[in-house]
Parts: C-alpha cells; sequence; structure tokens
C-alpha cells in the first residue's frame, strides 16, 4: 500500500485522504492497515492529521448516507431477516 500511495508523488497525501474516506464509509476495508501505512508514508503527525480530516469527512459522509437513505439502504445491503 505505500508503495501504491508514494507512486502519487505530490498528490499523495490526497489519495491517502481519499482513500482513509473510503475506508469509513465501506467498513470492510481495516482502518489500521492504511492508518500505519500513512504513519510509515507521512509521519506520525501527518499521517494523524490527515487521517482524522479523513475520518471526520467519512464520517460525516456516512451519516449524511444513512440519513438520507436510512433503513432501505441497509434492507438493501444486507437483506431483512425475519
Amino acid at each position: 500500500m505505500q508503495e501504491y500511495i508514494s507512486g502519487f508523488g505530490l498528490a499523495a497525501p490526497v489519495i491517502f485522504m481519499l482513500i482513509q474516506i473510503i475506508q469509513v464509509i465501506i467498513s470492510p476495508i481495516p482502518g489500521n492497515i492504511t492508518t500505519l501505512a500513512g504513519g510509515a508514508l507521512f509521519g506520525f503527525w501527518e499521517a494523524f492529521i490527515i487521517s482524522s480530516i479523513a475520518i471526520t469527512i467519512g464520517s460525516t459522509i456516512a451519516f449524511l448516507i444513512a440519513k438520507v437513505f436510512g433503513r432501505r439502504l441497509v434492507v438493501w445491503m444486507i437483506g431483512k431477516k425475519g
């Protein structure tokens, strides 16, 4: 993952942020792997700041998706258990 992100050069922090946002919205992506990769690439503080911003944005998007689609989206994604 480090090689993939670092391959974007100057845009690497933006790509890392997008990956972090997506990992919040799409739960099966493990956040600890992306966070560790960010720490190795950018150092603790830069990765911490980028991750904090991205996780806040991702959480806001997830909340808005839930607010707009609610139960319909959950039933569509996991089915209805009776």
